[in-house]
């Protein structure tokens, strides 16, 4: 008989107003003791602080755990099987493409797809600050909101501005992603009225891939994202399905980048945990899911 997986709670925490902008959301996370299995879907970077327990990652090039304490996930070029080693007590910190450049300056394209320690991404300063934030919720003397609101003042305080023309690119290229779910590469272009060779290079630097490559992996988390909601109107429905060839187009881009296919994300009421997650509330940019808000707006 297979061994029953630890119940757990999945709840998104304010957002400290220093982060905003930064940052898509914060989030906690607990769960009992035993082996808690599931798919990361294709996240942008994440900081995790675990407290208690620690994660294994199934990455195919054999970069895993077990990890505990605190560490990045940097951008994951697609679903990554994990465990949780419980009794687990974690708040994570999902950052957006402009936050991960900000804070570590490091390029994507060279650091995708991996768990990387607080101390190779950034300043020795910062990392101190973060690990001793670990002690301090591995003492139990603070509860969340302390905790998130100290972490996103360390956070902001390491941040570095960007070149006003990359910010700008950044929110340009966003906002292209957000507008279709088959956004035109021409439209782009327009848009940035850079070169084609200035455009690859600044997407694989702050993106991690070129914008075509890019645009499928931002369809099918907003996708999948746009799936699990209740209030989904029956246009966007088709908009999605509209997006992909047919059916086995949409269930093997789904399965690449979540983990999950369409089917999977209906079967279960309470959700697993990568389900929960894919949640517009764990998007700080509103222009990816402008439809599905705009939706939630008018049935609240």
């Amino acid at each position: 008989m297979a061994q029953k997986e630890p119940p757990f709670e999945f709840g998104f925490a304010a957002m400290p107003p220093a982060l905003r902008g930064y940052a898509n959301a914060f989030y906690t996370f607990k769960s009992g003791a035993g082996k808690l299995h599931d798919i990361m879907p294709s996240y942008s970077p994440q900081l995790m602080l675990f407290s208690k327990g620690g994660v294994f990652m199934d990455f195919p090039d054999g970069r895993h755990g077990p990890i505990s304490g605190p560490f990045f996930v940097t951008q994951l070029d697609e679903a990554v099987p994990f465990i949780v080693d419980g009794p687990a007590d974690m708040i994570g910190v999902s950052l957006n493409m402009r936050g991960w450049a900000a804070l570590t300056g490091l390029p994507v394209n060279e650091t995708s797809h991996r768990p990387m320690t607080v101390d190779s991404a950034l300043s020795p300063f910062s990392a101190a600050r973060i690990n001793e934030l670990v002690d301090v919720m591995r003492e139990g003397t603070a509860d969340t909101a302390y905790v998130a609101r100290s972490l996103g003042n360390h956070l902001a305080e390491a941040l570095r501005p960007l070149p006003a023309d990359h910010d700008r690119f950044i929110a340009d290229m966003l906002e292209w992603l957000g507008g279709s779910f088959s956004p035109s590469l021409e439209d782009l272009q327009d848009t940035l009225a850079m070169s084609p060779r200035t455009v690859q290079r600044l997407s694989n630097r702050y993106f991690g891939r070129p914008p075509v490559t890019l645009a499928k992996r931002y369809r099918a988390i907003r996708a999948a994202t746009y799936l699990t909601s209740p209030d989904l109107p029956k246009e966007l429905e088709t908009e999605i399905l509209d997006a992909y060839y047919d059916q086995a187009h949409l269930i093997r881009d789904l399965r690449k980048y979540t983990g999950r296919t369409p089917s999977r994300f209906t079967e279960d009421g309470t959700g697993s945990l990568a389900e929960r997650t894919l949640d517009v509330k764990g998007y700080g940019n509103g222009a990816l899911f402008t439809g599905l808000i705009s939706a939630e707006a008018a049935n609240g």
